[in-house]
């Protein structure tokens, strides 16, 4: 049955706080699409048993792969869904060219087919970053027939843009970690490069003294050339750690998001 415009607007404007409320509270990006798809789902004009799923992009790859889905989702299309390439079906063409894209039937374009399909049509909405780089693609199920309505458009493309933000802050999270993570395994090294150097300058000038004495000792010999050993390889972790360090600035300047983005 049709709603009306007032509860349209209100489970409209609940849908979004809710998902809003899950950017902040929800503790990982998997916990915080869950509860976003769980909510996109009960916009006013999708079935009562209402199906769709999340696709995240693939790294380094044109592929987008099902991520977070509704229960209701069959096994056929779980395995044919998996991952798409992009321009492949409805939500491969999305994650192409980074536009929604409907359709109110299965027609030719609908690659995904399987014997047991029954009639629905689409609506397949990508979401980019602020550089407009694709993040992922939702794909909802409406009812074979379906009219898109501007409105509907709009709400969706409010719901890409919240979804991107959901994505960025936690991929920043995890570039943030990361960073912290390197951090200390640097200071770590640094300390135990300096602990090793210091009896290791010792130990190679005590050498140096014993060979003006023994000349000739084989056994002096072969512990100056375990020293030279050790010295040339801190010497290349000094030489690791200076490089990354510049690295280390190019990787947070590259990575660095504004978690606002709009149409």
């Amino acid at each position: 049955m049709e709603k009306s415009v007032e509860e349209s607007y209100y489970i409209k404007t609940e849908i979004i706080s809710h998902i809003l409320e899950a950017l902040i509270t929800s503790s990982t990006k998997h916990e915080a699409l869950t509860i976003a798809l769980h909510e996109i789902v009960r916009a006013p004009w999708l079935p009562i048993k209402a199906k769709g799923g999340i696709f995240l992009k693939i790294e380094n790859e044109e592929k987008i792969k099902l991520t977070t889905y509704t229960s209701n989702f069959s096994s056929e299309l779980l395995n044919l869904c998996d991952v798409i390439d992009y321009g492949y079906c409805l939500c491969g063409r999305a994650a192409k060219l980074k536009e929604i894209i409907f359709a109110d039937c299965v027609e030719d374009d609908h690659d995904v087919r399987f014997d047991a399909m029954t009639p629905h049509g689409h609506y397949n909405v990508p979401f980019t970053d602020k550089d407009n780089n694709l993040l992922g693609v939702v794909v909802l199920y409406v009812s074979h027939g379906h009219k898109s309505k501007d409105y509907e458009v709009e709400f969706l493309k409010v719901i890409g843009n919240i979804l991107s933000i959901i994505c960025q802050r936690f991929d920043q999270e995890k570039i943030n970690k990361d960073l912290e993570r390197y951090a200390m395994a640097k200071t770590m090294i640094t300390t135990l490069s300096h602990e090793i150097n210091n009896p290791l300058a010792i130990a190679v000038g005590n050498c140096h003294l014993l060979e003006k004495a023994l000349p000739e000792n084989k056994h002096l010999k072969k512990i100056q050339e375990s020293l030279d050993r050790v010295h040339k390889i801190v010497k290349k972790i000094d030489t690791i750690i200076e490089a990354n360090e510049v690295e280390e600035e190019n990787y947070a300047s590259s990575n660095k998001t504004t978690l606002i983005k709009t149409n």
